[in-house]
């Protein structure tokens, strides 16, 4: 998730771009290496995302809380005029229906996501493992509540769905059926 810094840091026109990440990510010796080569002329605000997975992971992502908590880390970003918003951790690609409802319509929203799919792509390519991609189905097992897996698998499909948003730079090219 860490290299997403990147086309945030080439792409700004304001010169300032939000990272909302995990603690764990922007301790990462990626996210440093990758922060200092191509982040070194913007004005990079910082925010951990502190209690995002834990909504996620109970299936309120889409919820009056989320929205509250995304605007109480996001509103310090916009007042330093970010025209990009990186996704540093994989569960966040589930706020961006809340994302754009309460960004502004001009923010990008970088999801690292598809290109991380992409890579494990091109390593199962050169691994000969390519062949299990094309049959790739999605099953989702889970020790949790039956009802929450099967809300955040539908908004797993649903994000899938509305890529194409114009304020979403990334593409889920996923033709998986789903197995609860």
């Amino acid at each position: 998730m860490e290299p997403a810094i990147k086309p945030a840091a080439l792409g700004t026109k304001t010169r300032s771009v939000g990272v909302l990440a995990t603690a764990g990510t922007f301790n990462g010796k990626l996210y440093r290496e990758t922060s200092q080569k191509f982040a070194a002329h913007v004005k990079v605000n910082y925010q951990v995302g502190e209690g995002l997975v834990e909504l996620v992971e109970q299936g309120k992502a889409n919820t009056s809380e989320a929205k509250a908590l995304l605007m109480n880390y996001i509103q310090p970003m916009l007042d330093e005029n970010i025209d990009h918003l990186v996704l540093g951790c994989t569960h966040y690609p589930f706020f961006i229906p809340v994302l754009n409802e309460i960004l502004p319509s001009h923010i990008k929203v970088i999801d690292p996501a598809p290109a991380v799919a992409q890579q494990a792509v091109r390593v199962m390519e050169h691994m000969g493992n390519l062949q299990l991609v094309s049959k790739l189905s999605i099953r989702f097992y889970s020790s949790g509540d039956n009802d929450t897996l099967k809300k955040i698998a539908q908004e797993i499909d649903d994000i899938r769905l509305n890529a194409n948003n114009q304020n979403f730079i990334g593409n889920f090219n996923c033709d998986a059926t789903k197995a609860i």
